[in-house]
């Protein structure tokens, strides 16, 4: 550890104080899940003085990426804190450490820390009503429908079709999310060919996925289940609806600019650094 932005693992009295600040960035949905997050791997919270904390999971279920999912302390502070980072998920048998998902402009403190950009995305935003005019396209031979249960496997290889790995959901993850946000399908004959996830809180609606398999793009998929998710949206009222996509998916951003979202100009990016675990399993097995 370093200094006085030493960290340690959080005691179940310090994660009752973390709560708070926990449930504004909603990171846990109630303080129950946050002391099951914790009894299972208490590693992954870590504190330290001064209200100082970073909040660890693994990217995805059998990704060998650790990801920083929230963290507390001042811009000055973050070099120090991302290189204890890159300790512990290096100890715990991971070969990658990613960033938040934060803008360009705050972006510095982690290049510092020896992080490198790995995607750059794009923000899009719109007001229900600027959606308001955009009719569902009729789809012979394919409806719109809530997903279930028994559609994960479907699912699961349509992400495999349409995401690279970094993206990509596994099944514990996508019966997670069905269970809390609105996921809708595409239903041709020949199967499920695309499915949208779209919540909303705090009076945003947010689309947080949408994929079409390859064979049925440019074909009305996408904007059917756009205009599918954007209606729900405004049906309950949102005062604003947004969602990103990959900088170089040129495909989405026209897509999603017809529907009547519009671009913002900062960037989002993910920054990644190697946590050196393979040379210093190397170094340990060498005569």
């Amino acid at each position: 550890m370093i200094g006085s932005s030493a960290l340690h693992v959080a005691s179940l009295e310090e994660i009752d104080r973390l709560w708070p600040s926990l449930r504004v960035a909603r990171a846990f949905p109630s303080h129950e899940e946050l002391r099951r997050f914790h009894e299972e791997a208490p590693w992954r919270l870590m504190v330290g003085k001064s209200g100082r904390a970073v909040l660890l999971d693994r990217w995805r279920r059998q990704s060998p990426i650790l990801a920083i999912r929230g963290l507390w302390c001042a811009e000055h502070e973050v070099k120090d804190v991302v290189r204890q980072c890159r300790d512990v998920a290096a100890t715990h048998g991971f070969d990658t450490l990613l960033s938040p998902l934060v803008t360009e402009s705050v972006s510095r403190p982690y290049a510092s820390a020896g992080m490198t950009p790995l995607v750059r995305l794009v923000v899009l935003r719109a007001r229900p009503r600027d959606l308001a005019d955009k009719q569902t396209p009729s789809l012979p031979g394919t409806r719109i429908r809530f997903a279930c249960h028994a559609d994960i496997p479907d699912l699961i290889r349509l992400d495999d079709a349409c995401f690279d790995e970094f993206w990509r959901y596994g099944p514990s993850e996508m019966a997670e999310y069905m269970a809390v946000q609105r996921l809708v399908v595409a239903q041709s004959a020949e199967g499920i060919v695309g499915y949208t996830l779209a919540t909303i809180d705090g009076g945003t609606g947010t689309l947080g996925r949408l994929a079409v398999e390859p064979p049925y793009r440019r074909r009305g998929v996408g904007s059917a289940l756009l205009a599918d998710a954007f209606g729900w949206m405004a049906r309950t009222g949102v005062s604003a609806v947004s969602l990103c996509t990959q900088e170089t998916n040129a495909a989405s951003r026209a897509l999603y600019a017809n529907a009547g979202l519009k671009e913002q100009h900062e960037r989002l990016v993910f920054l990644t650094r190697d946590t050196g675990r393979a040379k210093r399993a190397h170094a340990q097995e060498a005569p």
